[in-house]
């Protein structure tokens, strides 16, 4: 199943007896291209960044908009190319949308990130 996340589960009926055996998932989605400065668990970027990429999970929407607009399988990138794409100004982006706003529980979160389940 190339493309394809599966999951395999055996049990034992007898552990469960009469009851329906539930199961859930979090998943964190893509490895996209991130800056090679960025971390994504912290959401810092450090020093100047030299324009490259490096794989990683992360929900910034900006990382997310670049990997659909340059990934040939899924996104544009059969269409468009890297350079058709201003990453300059999508880390200017990126950094915006990492920003910590209050989470109106007394806590903060990133200002803005993108959870999404795409199909075709």
């Amino acid at each position: 199943y190339p493309n394809t996340a599966l999951v395999g589960v055996q049990v034992d009926s007898e552990q469960f007896g009469s009851q329906q055996v539930s199961r859930n998932y979090h998943l964190r989605g893509r490895i996209l291209q991130v800056p090679s400065n960025y971390n994504p668990q912290t959401r810092q970027y450090s020093g100047i960044w030299d324009g490259t990429f490096k794989p990683a999970y992360s929900n910034n929407m900006a990382w997310c908009l670049w990997d659909m607009l340059t990934h040939p399988r899924y996104g544009m990138g059969k269409r468009l190319g890297a350079a058709d794409v201003d990453k300059w100004a999508l880390y200017v982006i990126g950094q915006y949308c990492d920003q910590s706003v209050p989470d109106g529980f007394g806590g903060t979160e990133p200002r803005i990130t993108c959870n999404a389940w795409l199909t075709t």
